[in-house]
């Protein structure tokens, strides 16, 4: 029977750690097994660690590291630790409704048509008006990003779910914790590997609801692209990022009636986008980083 290891690498995520391990171990098997589902924890200071092992599972191994290095060393001990055929690395702050998440997730890989996948993405309504400023631009950019080549691009390669080949993931080794998801999308397309996109497996997460928390992930997505070109060709990272013009005029017919349902905070959301931009050549960000806590407990 072919083996699927899942990895959690976490920070402080005792609000959902438990919800997200149940949710896994409520997936049906079919055609495969969940062999050992890996959470690493990059130094918690809460009780990740503690809820994690009270589940007593023997599938469940936590590694409790005792300092905090960044999600690349999570990572990079899950690869390690993985003896499956196939490779599923998580967030720890997502939510999974589907209990055939896994299989819709890996099924590429199984089949040997693809190396890399990841999951789509849904946000929640946040209850906030700024935190629905930013659900907004997340509908936007899943539009853009739908149609720049058709969905299969380093954009949809998202942290929250992702899955790898056992030859790939053999091969993988993450040096930053900045862009770990663009960084695999980049080695697979470098290495003529294959990437898919899954548009039917889907990660629930929060949105940040306020500036503060939004202003913590805007600055690591600003950072990215110049991190990746430390590791790969300048013009392989700008052939994969760069979205032509046409792609964006397709996305703005697209989103219409986002734009009509959502006029006010669409009209905020350019105005924030551009303050952050400007704002981003000031502020970097390294192997860790303080979590944006309005994003935590996923039900």
């Amino acid at each position: 029977m072919l083996k699927i290891d899942i990895g959690i690498p976490v920070y402080n995520e005792e609000a959902n750690i438990k919800t997200l391990l149940e949710s896994v171990l409520a997936q049906k098997e079919d055609g495969f097994i969940i062999s050992q589902i890996i959470v690493s924890s990059d130094g918690s200071s809460d009780k990740t660690v503690s809820i994690a092992r009270s589940l007593k599972n023997p599938k469940v191994t936590v590694i409790a590291n005792p300092d905090r290095r960044g999600i690349a060393r999570g990572l990079n001990q899950i690869i390690l630790k993985t003896k499956g055929d196939v490779l599923v690395t998580l967030d720890g702050d997502i939510a999974i409704h589907d209990s055939t998440f896994i299989k819709k997730l890996t099924g590429p890989i199984i089949s040997g048509s693809a190396d890399l996948t990841s999951s789509a993405i849904a946000e929640k309504l946040p209850a906030s008006f700024y935190g629905k400023i930013v659900f907004v631009s997340m509908l936007l950019k899943e539009v853009l990003f739908g149609v720049f080549k058709k969905g299969n691009n380093v954009y949809t390669c998202h942290g929250l779910a992702r899955s790898y080949s056992k030859k790939f993931f053999k091969s993988l080794h993450f040096p930053s914790s900045v862009g770990n998801d663009m960084y695999s999308y980049l080695r697979c397309v470098s290495e003529n590997f294959r990437y898919q996109y899954i548009g039917n497996a889907v990660a629930w997460y929060k949105v940040p609801e306020n500036y503060g928390d939004h202003k913590k992930q805007s600055t690591r997505f600003f950072n990215t692209i110049l991190e990746q070109k430390k590791y790969f060709d300048s013009n392989l990272v700008e052939a994969e990022t760069k979205i032509p013009e046409r792609d964006y005029a397709l996305a703005i017919l697209k989103s219409l009636p986002i734009l009509i349902n959502f006029p006010i905070h669409s009209i905020a959301y350019f105005f924030l986008q551009l303050y952050m931009r400007l704002r981003s050549g000031n502020s970097k960000q390294g192997e860790t980083w303080s979590i944006a806590a309005s994003t935590k407990k996923n039900d």
